[in-house]
C-alpha cells in the first residue's frame, strides 16, 4: 500500500481515521463527530482512495505507518463492523504488481507490530520488575520478528510467481450497450443503456443478476456515480437522439428511483467522477455540439454549479479521481481524438485559483475509454482512435509515466465497463462496431498474501 503524504488527508479526514483506529464504528464517529453516519462512509470511501487501502484493516495500518495514531484497539474489541479477527496471527502483505508480466515476488519484507497488555502493579518494586520482563519479552519480539523477515525473504525472494492477470469470465446472460455503472457494497449496479431502461444487479461472488425498478428515463450514452448510498446518473441521449437535462437516482436499499434539480443545460456523452461527496461532470454533447464545460453538483443542496471550463471542448472522455484531483482522458472533439491528460483540481478552482493543469498526455488520441483507479495506479482500458480499437494502458500518476498493460484475451471494445473491485478489476460490455455484448473479464492488479506470524510456544 502507497504511503502519501499525511497533509493529503484534511482534517476531518484525519479525525475519523483516528477514531477508526480505536475500533469505533461508523455510528460511533458520527456520534462523536456530530454527523451523519452515511457522512462517515463517504468521508471513510474518500479516505480510502486517497491512502490506496482496499479495507479498514488497511487504513488503520497505513496511520499507524505515518504515525498518525500511535497504537490501536484488540481487532475483539473492535465493533461488528469491522473485520473479524482471525483464529490466529496473520500478516497481510499487498504486492503491487511490477511493470513487466509475469509477477515476481522479490524482497519483501513484512512489518509486524505487536502490543502486549500492561500487567499489574501492585507496589514499585512489582511494576519495575514488570516494565524490566516487558523490555526483555519485547527484545525477544523483536529479534523474532527479525529472523521472520529474514526467512520470509529467503523463501520468496529465489521463486518468482507466476500467475495470470487477465482472465475471461462467463459470458453475461444480457447485453450491455455502453451501460452507466457503480459498485456498491461489493455489489455491481448496472443501467444497460437499452431503450426500456433496465437496471441490474450483479454478485460477484454468487455470480447471480437480478432485475431492479426500470429507470424513469432510459437513456444512452450516460454514466454513474455513488455518493453516500445513492446512485446518480446524470443526463444522457434519449431514444430520438437529444440531450436531456434530467438527473435521476437510485435508492439501492428500497430499490426506488427519485428525480433531482436538473443539470444547467442537456448534456450526454461526458466524464463523470465523484469526489468529496460532490459529482463531477465533465464536457459531453448538449445536443449540437461538444463542449468544454464542467458541472459541479451538490447532493446536500440538490444544486448544480459550474467550475471552471476545460481548455478544449471534448465528449467521450473518461474521468477518475486521484486522491484530491481529477484526471480527465482522452476524448473527442468532433474531428479528431484527442490524447490530453487534463487534471482539475477542486480545491483550486472553490478558491479562485487556476484549476486545471496538464500532465503527459496519453501515447495516442482515443475516444470511448474508461479509466479506474486501483492500487495507486490509472488504468485505462477500451476505446478507439477513430478506426482501430486500442491496447490498455496504465499511468503512474506520481513518475508521470503511461505504461503498457498486458493484451486481455479479446478486444473489450469501446464504451467497457471498468469497476474495481477489492484487487480486481472487472470490465464488461464494450461495443464492437457499435453493437453491445456480454463479455466478461477480470483483470488481477495486485495480490495479496497472508503469511502466518511465528510465535514462540513459550509466550
Amino acid at each position: 500500500m502507497r504511503l502519501i503524504e499525511e497533509s493529503d488527508l484534511s482534517e476531518r479526514e484525519q479525525e475519523i481515521l483516528k477514531l477508526l483506529a480505536t475500533g469505533a464504528s461508523n455510528k460511533e464517529i458520527a456520534q462523536r463527530l456530530f454527523i451523519s453516519p452515511n457522512t462517515v462512509k463517504v468521508h471513510l470511501r474518500n479516505i480510502f482512495t486517497k491512502i490506496g487501502a482496499a479495507s479498514r484493516t488497511e487504513a488503520v495500518l497505513y496511520a499507524l505507518r505515518v504515525g498518525l495514531v500511535t497504537q490501536v484497539v484488540d481487532e475483539g474489541q473492535a465493533s461488528a463492523e469491522t473485520e473479524q479477527p482471525e483464529t490466529s496471527p496473520q500478516l497481510e502483505v499487498e504486492v503491487v504488481q511490477p511493470e513487466q508480466a509475469p509477477m515476481q515476488l522479490e524482497g519483501i519484507t513484512p512489518s509486524v507490530t505487536v502490543e502486549r497488555a500492561p500487567g499489574r502493579r501492585r507496589t514499585v518494586w512489582v511494576a519495575l520488575g514488570v516494565i524490566v520482563l516487558l523490555a526483555v519479552t519485547a527484545l525477544g519480539w523483536w529479534w523474532q520478528t527479525r529472523s521472520l523477515e529474514r526467512t520470509l525473504v529467503l523463501t520468496l525472494t529465489p521463486t518468482p510467481m507466476v500467475l495470470p492477470r487477465w482472465q475471461l469470465q462467463q459470458s453475461l446472460p444480457v447485453t450491455l450497450s455502453a451501460p452507466a455503472a457503480v459498485v456498491y457494497e461489493q455489489t455491481f449496479y448496472f443501467v444497460t443503456g437499452q431503450e426500456d431502461g433496465a437496471a441490474l444487479r450483479y454478485h460477484p461472488k454468487q455470480k447471480s443478476w437480478q432485475a431492479l425498478a426500470v429507470k424513469p428515463t432510459p437513456v444512452r450514452d450516460a454514466g454513474a456515480v455513488l455518493i453516500g448510498e445513492l446512485i446518480y446518473v446524470p443526463g444522457g441521449r434519449l431514444a430520438d437522439g437529444r440531450a436531456t437535462d434530467r438527473l435521476e437516482v437510485y435508492n439501492p436499499r428500497l430499490d426506488r428511483w427519485e428525480l433531482r434539480a436538473s443539470l444547467p443545460s442537456p448534456r450526454c456523452a461526458y466524464a463523470l467522477a465523484a469526489l468529496e461527496g460532490q459529482l463531477y461532470l465533465f464536457g459531453g454533447w448538449d445536443g449540437r455540439d461538444y463542449v468544454a464545460d464542467v458541472f459541479i453538483y451538490d447532493p446536500q443542496t440538490d444544486a448544480w454549479h459550474t467550475g471552471q471550463p476545460m481548455a478544449a471542448r471534448r465528449g467521450f472522455a473518461a474521468a477518475v479521481a486521484v486522491g484530491g484531483k481529477i484526471l480527465v482522458l482522452g476524448g473527442w472533439d468532433g474531428k479528431t481524438a484527442l490524447a490530453t491528460n487534463s487534471v482539475y483540481f477542486p480545491q483550486r478552482d472553490e478558491n479562485g485559483e487556476k484549476a486545471w493543469e496538464d500532465q503527459l498526455p496519453l501515447p495516442e488520441g482515443r475516444y470511448g475509454l474508461s479509466a479506474a483507479f486501483l492500487t495507486d495506479v490509472v488504468y485505462v482500458i477500451g476505446g478507439t482512435d477513430g478506426q482501430t480499437e486500442l491496447a490498455p494502458l496504465r499511468y503512474d500518476a506520481d513518475g508521470n509515466a503511461w505504461l503498457p498493460l498486458e493484451l486481455p484475451p479479446q478486444d473489450v471494445g469501446v464504451q467497457p465497463v471498468v469497476l474495481p473491485l477489492g484487487t480486481q478489476l472487472h470490465v464488461f460490455g464494450g461495443l464492437h462496431g457499435g453493437v453491445g455484448t456480454a463479455e466478461y473479464l477480470t483483470y488481477q492488479a495486485s495480490y495479496v498474501i497472508v503469511l502466518p506470524i511465528l510465535q514462540n510456544s513459550g509466550q
